[in-house]
């Protein structure tokens, strides 16, 4: 079995995607330490032809505070979605697949949720439905793990909970992960690069790496399905 493990991230981009496509498992990393200001509260869309950075607001927290331990800002994130999916409308109406597009992302955040793990999973599965990707997906926090040692350790451990041959990481954590140590588990290490490829905007000028949203909006699930094949698997 091939797995991925990562943190959960909101509308992630392409390159996310690919990882999830490329395995039969992926586990969100989601009762590990909280980092600010990373892609777990933040992404970017296209408005007036410019990346524009959205940023989820949640609740202070211990500095220790793992995902699945941060809450929403309760008097503030439901304004917040309301002016996030105007700005949706505003700056994606006219792309052809805008309504199916903004129904998904309309729904993803007025279910409710009370913390952003659970709002970045629901992001990412739904998202994922509507691709027609079926990989299953688990919470780290549901597996019983061995916690301690470094991040290679608690992979390792993972991977041999679920009894997984294969372990595909993204190609940026290629200098935290040694080969020898997933061969004497029995699991083959992989990388997986991408390749963003372009697609049509509303700009001739292409803006690449912005959330999995502006891909939704341009193309439909079959023509992302073409770039979600675009990557390779490499060793380290």
């Amino acid at each position: 079995m091939k797995i991925a493990v990562m943190q959960p991230y909101i509308f992630p981009y392409v390159g996310y995607f690919q990882l999830i496509q490329a395995v039969d498992t992926f586990v969100f990393f989601d009762d590990v330490q909280f980092k600010r200001r990373s892609y777990i509260t933040r992404n970017s869309i296209l408005i007036n032809d410019k990346a524009n950075t959205f940023s989820i607001p949640v609740q202070k927290a211990n500095r220790d505070a793992n995902i699945n331990e941060i809450a929403l800002h309760e008097e503030t994130f439901n304004s917040w979605a309301e002016k996030f999916l105007k700005s949706l409308h505003h700056a994606y109406a006219k792309a052809p697949y805008f309504e199916s597009v903004f129904k998904l992302i309309q729904g993803v955040f007025k279910e409710g949720s009370a913390d952003i793990a659970s709002l970045t999973k629901r992001s990412i599965q739904k998202t994922c439905q509507y691709l027609n990707l079926k990989t299953e997906f688990k919470s780290s926090a549901s597996i019983p793990y061995e916690k301690s040692g470094d991040g290679q350790d608690k992979i390792l451990s993972i991977c041999g909970f679920l009894e997984a041959n294969t372990y595909i990481n993204a190609i940026n954590g290629r200098d935290l992960y040694n080969s020898e140590a997933f061969e004497k588990k029995g699991t083959n290490l992989l990388f997986l690069e991408p390749n963003v490829a372009k697609y049509e905007q509303f700009s001739a000028n292409f803006t690449s790496h912005l959330s999995i949203i502006d891909m939704m909006m341009f193309l439909s699930p079959q023509e992302i399905a073409a770039h979600l094949k675009q990557y390779q698997l490499i060793t380290d």
